[in-house]
């Protein structure tokens, strides 16, 4: 449907109290520079509440913005000559509207280009704002909150976990709020951006985007198609869901492409991938850590090999690939010269259309349902179309009956997992299956739930990178970490005898630690460790 939103006021949301004049002069670190200068948009959509009205939730969600921004000061900057934040306290523009359509109407069949009618800014009309926000109320009662946070300032996991979250948690009154930590520019010293274009890349002509809907039977089945055997030949690897989907993205991206390109020999063909800084360095960053501390994971598939171009080998590279991001190249990225002559040149040949390239991000593993603002939880986030060609974006919804994959979004599942068992040996799992009951379990204050398993060899050095692998010492179970998660989890065994008692704390060459206890023929594991992995 075609949206029509009426704007009914404007504001200037300044910080609740000054920002100090040491702290007038925010410097921008190389990774902010090299970042492209366009919004990051995201939509929170809140049923109708009825005990709380439009007028009191709007001036709560202005006082709390207020409050909120005196801790993230930067936010209510201008950015000046693409080297420093202002931290004059200018402000964030603060936009109210009046949607003329019911929350419903919205949600239930989205449309990314009618998404744009719920933020402020064309998303490459910037400025030098540090971000915007929006809050369109709907008839029946529901109400919007969009953000745009400049990508200037910040990744994603600065923008829509910890401000997003902690402006949410200060609305609802939770004290226990984690504060920004400052410095990016002291790791990543700025440098002259002379011969540079952080533009690069950023189009004007109307960008097609669309949702598709992937059943989880679908999702199964490509996860299957995709797994590949192990180095040692013994245990087979099978792809995440988002590993599976982007592969299967791949390969339609590279059946169109051919039709136009004509298998071009002269042309390159890379799959990029949004990759996590933080947990890399020694000791890790806090996930609080302010500003762009992320990279890029380049991938060169082989387009004469037919096996990668129908993706069978593709999980196998990404993961390589992945894994170069490593601290030789923090290192490397550190002194800034030849990463930004990498940049330049790719820029140059992505210009000239030399390379051609499919783009992958993903929220899946972000608590983007936990913006709570003291009426509720989100019933459905959603972004809108971008100003870049070729971008998949992953991110979560709270549903559980479909998987949503789109050139702007692929959702994935928070459900409760059944995990598939092969063991053999073990007298304590059920042959066939391992029923998993997770909890939610908290970090920063900010409630999650679990959403990978795997099965921990102690006589390895390493965690699997799939659901289920084929452990040496059975009984044991334990996680993919997100990076700095705190978990706890419920392992019930098909007896009341309980697994095998392991050691009571197992370290792999990524510095991840594991803790377990008894609980009867219950197993809680509690975990908290850094990982490097793509969010999955």
């Amino acid at each position: 449907m075609v949206l029509e939103i009426e704007l009914i006021s404007t504001d200037i949301i300044k910080p609740s109290s000054p920002t100090p004049d040491s702290l007038r002069k925010y410097q921008l670190s190389f990774l902010d520079q090299i970042a492209p200068p366009i919004f990051m948009p995201l939509i929170y959509f809140y049923p109708a509440d009825g005990k709380i009205s439009h007028l009191e939730k709007s001036r709560k969600l202005k006082k709390s913005l207020s409050d909120a921004l005196t801790r993230f000061y930067p936010l209510a900057g201008r950015v000046t000559d693409n080297f420093y934040l202002d931290c004059n306290d200018e402000g964030v523009p603060f936009f109210e509207a009046k949607a003329k359509c019911n929350l419903s109407q919205v949600i239930s069949n989205p449309i990314p280009r009618e998404l744009d009618k719920f933020i402020p800014y064309e998303l490459d009309d910037i400025k030098d704002l540090g971000m915007a926000v929006q809050v369109s109320f709907f008839e029946c009662g529901g109400m919007a909150i969009a953000l745009a946070i400049s990508h200037k300032i910040a990744d994603a996991l600065t923008a829509f976990f910890s401000f997003a979250n902690g402006w949410a948690a200060i609305a609802r009154g939770d004290c226990a709020v984690a504060y920004p930590e400052f410095g990016a520019a002291t790791i990543f010293p700025p440098r002259d951006m002379a011969g540079f274009k952080p533009s690069t890349g950023i189009v004007k002509e109307d960008i097609v985007t669309k949702i598709f809907v992937f059943p989880n039977s679908k999702i199964d089945a490509l996860r299957d198609k995709y797994a590949y055997t192990n180095n040692d030949g013994e245990h087979p690897v099978r792809p995440t869901r988002v590993e599976a989907v982007s592969t299967f993205i791949w390969t339609r991206f590279v059946a169109s492409t051919d039709q136009v390109n004509k298998n071009d020999p002269n042309k390159i063909y890379t799959i990029v991938h949004a990759v996590n800084l933080r947990p890399l360095f020694d000791p890790p960053l806090s996930e609080n850590y302010f500003g762009n501390i992320s990279r890029l994971a380049i991938t060169f598939p082989s387009m004469e090999d037919e096996w990668d171009r129908k993706g069978y080998g593709i999980v196998k590279q990404v993961r390589e690939a992945i894994k170069s991001i490593n601290s030789a190249y923090l290192q490397e990225l550190r002194q800034g010269e030849k990463h930004l002559n990498f940049m330049k040149e790719r820029a140059a040949k992505s210009t000239r259309g030399e390379i051609i390239t499919l783009n992958f991000t993903s929220l899946c593993r972000f608590p983007l349902y936990e913006a709570d603002f003291g009426w509720g939880k989100p019933v459905w986030i959603g972004s809108t179309s971008f100003t870049f060609k070729n971008l998949v974006t992953f991110i979560d919804t709270p549903s559980a009956r479909a998987q949503a994959v789109s050139s702007t979004i692929l959702t994935l599942l928070r459900s409760k997992w059944l995990l598939r068992s092969r063991l053999s040996g073990d007298k304590n799992l059920e042959s066939e299956n391992v029923e998993i009951e997770h909890q939610p379990f908290n970090v920063n204050s900010v409630s999650r739930e679990v959403l990978q398993f795997n099965f921990f060899s102690k006589t390895t050095s390493s965690v699997a990178e799939s659901d289920v692998i084929y452990p040496r010492l059975p009984g044991l179970l334990s996680l993919e970490l997100p990076q700095y998660n705190h978990f706890q989890l419920s392992v019930k065994s098909s007896s009341s005898k309980n697994p095998v008692e392991p050691a009571s704390t197992a370290t792999d060459s990524e510095r991840r630690s594991y803790h377990q206890h008894r609980l009867g023929p219950y197993r809680l594991l509690e975990a908290v460790a850094p990982s490097s992995t793509m969010a999955r």
